[in-house]
């Protein structure tokens, strides 16, 4: 993979991982208040997000 692309694949995973993590932030609140709420699929979802993220991370680090 090209320098660009692993730059471009870790913008989008910033993006996607902002967005699983006011899901999850929401559905925390959810729970807490009492309303109906998917917390197990918001945390399962955010951790995968945050994990590729982490991946991209270390490919562009490690790019030579």
């Amino acid at each position: 993979m090209s320098r660009a692309r692993l730059l471009a694949d870790l913008k989008a995973a910033t993006t996607d991982l902002a967005a699983a993590r006011r899901a999850l932030a929401d559905d925390q609140f959810r729970a807490r208040h009492g309303m109906a709420h998917n917390l197990i699929f918001a945390a399962h979802v955010e951790h995968t997000t945050y994990h590729r993220w982490l991946r991209i991370g270390e490919a562009l680090a490690n790019y030579r």
